[in-house]
């Protein structure tokens, strides 16, 4: 089994490849398939999911669930991300669902959650239902952003030396700086 160190170095290695095609979609699409990136990335989150009951800390959970919502908010062909195991997506929200069942989700992850939790089909799935805790916060969300009322927490700042070992999740946050806003437009990104 992996751990969190040899799966952020799969992860890396798994970007580079994606940065390193170039072309049209079709073209990128099929060489990402080709690379074998997209059957990767699934087996990448299966072990950070599979990882969950080893992980002291919330890391694994905080990097499965962005895979996760990775894959649902950005196109396969940029992402590296086609899809990710049923199974294994809902062994990760039934430890977050534990988590905050518990008020045991530190500050960061929930800052994550409140930032995924804006895009309505992550969570609030039929298969995801049964999880209460998780519906009541993505339900709560879902209030305040209609009242253009914003209670997501102060997320603790990001240790930015910390972020390249952190795969995917950690490129994404350095490329824009944190959980506690949305990113730029994309017009905007070099």
């Amino acid at each position: 089994m992996d751990n969190l160190a040899a799966l952020a170095t799969r992860e890396t290695a798994v970007l580079r490849r994606i940065a390193s095609v170039t072309g049209t979609i079709e073209h990128i699409t099929n060489q990402l398939k080709k690379l074998g990136v997209y059957e990767e990335y699934k087996s990448i989150h299966r072990a950070y999911a599979q990882l969950l009951g080893h992980d002291l800390g919330q890391e694994a959970l905080k990097r499965a669930l962005f895979i996760q919502w990775f894959s649902l908010s950005a196109p396969a062909f940029l992402s590296g991300i086609d899809e990710v195991e049923t199974e294994a997506e809902l062994l990760v929200n039934t430890r977050l669902n534990l988590l905050l069942e518990g008020e045991q989700a530190d500050a960061e992850l929930i800052s994550m959650l409140h930032y995924y939790g804006t895009w309505e089909w992550v969570f609030q799935r039929p298969e995801f239902v049964h999880l209460k805790a998780l519906q009541a916060l993505v339900e709560a969300i879902a209030a305040a952003s209609a009242a253009g009322v914003s209670f997501a927490p102060a997320a603790p700042p990001l240790k930015l030396a910390e972020m390249p070992d952190r795969g995917g999740m950690g490129s994404y946050g350095l490329s824009w700086g944190g959980w506690a806003l949305p990113p730029p437009p994309l017009d905007n990104r070099d």
